[in-house]
């Protein structure tokens, strides 16, 4: 018995190959057919065609030579009444122009820095001409030579920064886009941290300064050659600055950290004094014009104990009596056998020293000295004493 829902069936229409009109020589390219009604077999041919694959309603081909080639589609649902086949039949012109241009990598160097230009040659370039048009791409970077096989590019952000390339020949005529990534580094700031002299005395005043190249955060970390180390936050900068203060001890080698945060990134530079301990202290006895000289033995230090010496006469005391004490700071006390009277003024002491009663008598001036650090007394260094000899008169031995 015939199969009467075949008789029944009307040929199907190809409404379109799907094909585009023009393809670059040796690229891939497909056709998907559009039909109305229903087929059972599809039948695909080309003319000179490289390589042809099928499957239903989809042709899949390239073709190596230029030129016009025709792609013919059959389509058939079976039999019609009487043995007539049911098909269509459709076909559709292609235009394969000239091959499309290739590029393997934009060419640029792996990494770069920071407002610096470097140079982008691309590699593995294929099937281009002089009317090839180049189109870079490169957020990060200013490019110089846009439109060329051959650019400069100046980075204006840092990290990984992205370089893309397409390569065209005409409207459907492009190449892959290919990319690279570039590290750019970020250098950092340029900062800088002065002092006056590289070797400053304990006890001496310093002052350091500072620059940076933008607004920030700007602290001072100060390790002293004993290795105990402070900071010193100065806060949000603008883009200089000074910090003053005093030497202190130890002797050796100290070191200034500047550390910046800022606008302008971050960054840090040292810089190292020498310090060398304080003199030793003097004590220069300043008598009256009418005294004379001092004719005793002068002694080292004997850590402020008693000390006798050799009398000698003459007037009575000294009743104008200056002492100072060079590079310190007297600690203020006095006194000892007989009578001292005075007042101390930073390193001096004005004042006289002057017999009880008309004998022979011993007079002892103590005298403490000492360094001092942040506007305060830091370190109590040493003792001295002048030991006046007050008799019959004059005075002799001074101590220091």
């Amino acid at each position: 018995m015939p199969e009467f829902g075949r008789l029944r069936r009307k040929p199907p229409t190809i409404r379109s190959l799907g094909c585009l009109s023009a393809v670059p020589q040796g690229r891939r390219f497909s056709c998907v057919a559009s039909l109305d009604g229903p087929a059972d077999s599809f039948g695909w041919g080309i003319d000179g065609a490289a390589s042809v694959e099928t499957s239903g309603t989809q042709f899949t081909t390239t073709v190596d030579r230029i030129g016009e080639v025709t792609i013919d589609l059959i389509a058939c649902n079976g039999a019609a009444e009487g043995g007539a086949t049911n098909r269509a039949l459709r076909g559709q012109s292609v235009t394969i122009g000239p091959p499309l241009p290739g590029v393997t990598s934009p060419g640029c160097p792996a990494s770069a820095s920071l407002g610096r230009a470097v140079t982008c040659t691309p590699t593995g370039v294929t099937n281009t001409n002089a009317a090839s048009q180049w189109g870079w791409s490169a957020p990060g970077a200013q490019i110089g030579g846009d439109g060329t096989p051959s650019v400069t590019l100046t980075f204006t952000e840092g990290g990984a920064q992205s370089v893309s390339l397409v390569i065209c020949n005409g409207r459907e005529s492009c190449s892959e886009p290919v990319s690279q990534s570039i590290a750019v580094d970020t250098p950092a700031p340029v900062v800088a941290l002065r002092a006056e002299r590289s070797t400053y005395r304990v006890g001496e005043s310093i002052e350091l300064c500072w620059t940076v190249p933008g607004p920030g955060r700007v602290t001072i970390v100060d390790r002293l050659a004993n290795g105990v180390q402070r900071t010193y936050p100065q806060g949000d900068n603008a883009g200089s600055g000074c910090i003053s203060g005093t030497v202190e001890p130890p002797a050796g080698q100290e070191c200034f950290r500047l550390e910046y945060s800022g606008t302008a990134g971050s960054g840090s530079t040292q810089l190292c004094i020498t310090v060398e301990a304080a003199p030793a202290p003097r004590v220069t006895p300043s008598p009256s014009p009418s005294s004379t000289s001092p004719s005793g033995p002068v002694l080292p230090a004997q850590n402020c104990t008693n000390w006798a010496g050799t009398w000698q006469h003459g007037a009575r005391g000294l009743p104008n009596l200056v002492l100072t004490l060079s590079g310190s700071t007297l600690s203020g006390s006095f006194g000892g056998f007989g009578q001292v009277s005075g007042t101390v003024n930073g390193n001096t002491f004005s004042g006289a020293a002057t017999a009880t009663n008309g004998r022979r008598e011993a007079l002892e001036f103590r005298l403490g000295w000492s360094t001092t650090g942040g506007g305060s007394l830091a370190q109590f260094t040493g003792c001295s004493y002048l030991a006046v000899k007050v008799g019959n008169g004059g005075w002799t031995d001074f101590q220091r």
